[in-house]
């Protein structure tokens, strides 16, 4: 059983992964930059991570949507409409972009645009973005989408979202986000019951 040190220290190694890859993506993240960034040694990596990168890269791409599902689900929990509830998701979105002067976009969109082709890479991102729809599906359904069509919904809703996020850190401005946003909102009112 890992102790406490070791528990922080992959943590530590986690963090820095997801951090780079929201920068860099798959590609463009090295085991010299995790190391150097993490400030671990490259033994603690590897007996952290036997598999190697592919392998850590997955991992972080499951601990980045274990996160950042939490908040979704949060935001899609609350007391909020439907339409507020996926307005709050774009809108922490911008702040996270801005945040970091568009420099980071989503750990999983990014590590998995690029990643796509590695296998245990692509795994992860599907099912991270496979969860996170889950959770905006149900959120609809609470809010009165039909079912049948509640999937279909919240996997757009999480396109536009993704592809907002892209086109927002391309433009460094937060206008495609709002843009997508937007779109979101008139996908879920043609399909919110009169």
């Amino acid at each position: 059983m890992p102790g406490p040190r070791s528990e922080a220290t992959r943590r530590r190694i986690l963090d820095t992964t997801r951090r780079l890859l929201a920068e860099s993506g798959t590609t463009g993240t090295g085991l010299k930059q995790i190391v150097a960034a993490s400030g671990v040694a490259y033994g603690s990596l590897y007996h952290q991570f036997p598999d190697g990168k592919d392998a850590l890269v997955a991992a972080a791409i499951d601990a980045a949507g274990d996160d950042l599902g939490a908040l979704i689900a949060r935001i899609f929990a609350g007391d909020e409409s439907f339409t507020d509830a996926t307005r709050s998701m774009f809108g922490l979105g911008r702040q996270l972009l801005e945040a970091t002067g568009f420099r980071q976009g989503c750990p999983v969109g990014t590590a998995t645009a690029d990643g796509h082709l590695i296998e245990p890479v692509r795994a992860a991102g599907e099912a991270a973005f496979g969860r996170w729809t889950g959770i905006i599906a149900e959120g609809a359904v609470r809010h009165g989408i039909a079912e049948s069509d509640a999937t279909a919904l919240a996997t757009a809703i999480l396109a536009l979202y993704e592809g907002g996020l892209l086109l927002a850190r391309t433009d460094h401005s937060g206008a495609a986000l709002d843009a997508a946003a937007d779109a979101a909102v008139r996908l879920i009112e043609s399909a919110t019951p009169s």
